[in-house]
């Protein structure tokens, strides 16, 4: 249980057996990659397709501003943008069904781009150039002493903290005003001065 001991990958498919795995032995399940289904039109009619990965730009799949439901299963959350390269209005869709534009809180046909959240295990921060989880996304799982090297630095304008606390620098190599950040989304820089983090790293 707690996602520990022996583990097994489990690939789309059927297991009709145990064949893989210690019969009656599993305790905790998680996955391993986020998905999306999208559907044309409302109530999971017309086109249908499935995404597992960050799609900046719609149109390059021939299905931009045309999405009016979907669906996400259990272990996922996505961001959802009205235009491309996460701008605009933005969404974020945890596990469920979502049947129509309204439900999905976007207007209707205009989705454009989408990300997923990572799968979390350790302490776990995303950084966003843009206000409200727009623009370029960095995910961190670990202290990084000099946002200059991920050409990130003086760039941070929202954040959300997947897991742990989080202590956010001015400077870098963990030096000048620093700010205590707990698990939490963090849309607009009122919290700090926009634009001013230069490091980061997890408190333990």
């Amino acid at each position: 249980m707690n996602y520990t001991g022996t583990t097994t990958r489990l690939n789309p498919g059927r297991y009709p057996s145990a064949k893989g795995f210690q019969n009656d032995d599993i305790s905790s399940l998680k996955p391993t990659a986020a998905s999306i289904a999208l559907y044309q039109h409302n109530d999971y009619f017309g086109r249908k397709d499935v995404y597992n990965r960050a799609i900046s730009d719609l149109r390059s799949f021939g299905f931009n501003d045309d999405v009016s439901a979907c669906k996400i299963p259990p272990g996922s959350t996505w961001m959802l943008y009205e235009h491309i390269n996460f701008q605009g209005q933005v969404s974020i869709l945890e596990s469920g069904n979502y049947p129509n534009a309204g439900a999905m809180k976007l207007t209707n046909d205009t989705l454009s781009s989408f990300r997923p959240f990572p799968i979390v295990e350790g302490p776990t921060i995303l950084s966003f150039q843009d206000s409200k989880y727009r623009g370029r996304m960095i995910v961190l799982t670990g202290a990084a002493s000099n946002f200059l090297s991920i050409g990130f630095n003086d760039k941070v304008s929202s954040i959300i903290v997947l897991k742990g606390n989080w202590t956010a620098y001015q400077h870098i190599d963990f030096q000048g005003t620093k700010t205590q950040l707990t698990p939490g989304r963090y849309p607009e820089p009122n919290f700090y001065q926009n634009d001013s983090i230069s490091s980061l790293k997890p408190q333990f």
